[in-house]
Parts: structure tokens; C-alpha cells; sequence
């Protein structure tokens, strides 16, 4: 089975295992490009149940602070990665290998696989994620300004000594 997206930037590689279907799941190049290189990280517990679009974990990272790892199938948690676990700096230099996954699921409906975006139609999103980006850059430089005229505007002055 081939890899699939969701639109949260989370990678998903299904496969038959024993006549179910489980995925691993983990997070894309886009993903560390958008919220910045992951500091920490917080996975579930294994059989621990989640519905799609349930918070499953959250990446701290360095642009963004707190990002929720968003469930994109439903299913039951059977593993997580403890390597990534313990050293979540490892997915910064390739996060879509497939050694780099974060969550093994068992899927509660494997239908839901239709869901996700196949690879060409995930770059087509990424792409016009990338069209709109330079705007919400241009926004953060006139805050910034903003910002800067406001701090010189109310410095205060230095308060001259009285002579006696």
C-alpha cells in the first residue's frame, strides 16, 4: 500500500498485518518546515483509542511552540516509536523516512484511507499553502515595525540629576 497525507502534514503508511490494516503514522518535511525543527514530544499510551481528528500527542517545536499531532484515522494505538520517543531531534534530518514514524495504529475502518490525500495531491496542497505563506510573512514584518516605532516612540528618557 502506498503512503498517504492528511491535511494536518502527517504522513500515514498503511499495511495488511494479520488481516488488518494498520498504519504508521508520522509527520512530513512540510511539517518541520511550517512549525520549525521538533524539541519534544508527546505520544499516546499503546491501546489507547482515538476517533479521526482526535488530539493523539503534541510536538513541541521551535517555531510554534505546542503542535497537536491530529489523528487521521481512527483506530487503536498498538506501538509507539520509542527511539523517536526518547531523542524527538532525529525526525528534523529526515522526517519521512519510514524508520522515523511516531504512532502505530490498528485502523478501526480501513474505508477511511480514501480519505487521505495520495502524494501528488498532497504537494498540490503544499503548494498553494506556500502561495499564501509570503502574506502571512508580510503581516509578521509590519507588526515587527509596528512594534519597533512604538518602542522608540515611548522610551523613556533618562532622568536628569537636580544640582543642588
Amino acid at each position: 500500500m502506498d503512503k498517504k497525507f492528511s491535511r494536518d502534514h502527517l504522513w500515514v503508511l498503511p499495511k495488511k498485518r494479520r488481516g488488518k490494516t494498520t498504519a504508521k503514522i508520522g509527520v512530513t518535511e512540510f511539517f518541520i518546515t511550517k512549525y520549525g525543527l521538533v524539541e519534544e514530544i508527546t505520544l499516546p499510551d499503546p491501546e489507547e483509542s482515538f476517533e479521526t481528528g482526535e488530539t493523539m500527542g503534541e510536538l513541541i517545536t521551535e517555531k510554534e511552540g505546542a503542535v497537536d499531532i491530529i489523528a487521521p484515522l481512527g483506530g487503536e494505538v498498538i506501538d509507539i516509536n520509542s527511539e523517536i520517543a526518547e531523542s524527538p531531534e532525529i525526525l528534523n534530518d529526515d522526517p519521512e523516512s519510514e524508520d522515523n514514524w511516531l504512532i502505530e495504529i490498528e485502523i478501526s475502518d480501513p474505508n477511511e484511507l480514501e480519505s487521505l490525500l495520495d502524494e501528488e495531491s498532497y504537494e498540490e496542497m503544499i503548494e498553494e499553502e506556500e502561495e499564501e505563506a509570503p502574506e502571512e510573512e508580510e503581516l509578521e514584518e509590519e507588526e515587527e515595525e509596528f512594534e519597533e516605532e512604538f518602542e522608540e516612540e515611548f522610551e523613556e528618557e533618562p532622568e536628569e540629576e537636580e544640582e543642588e
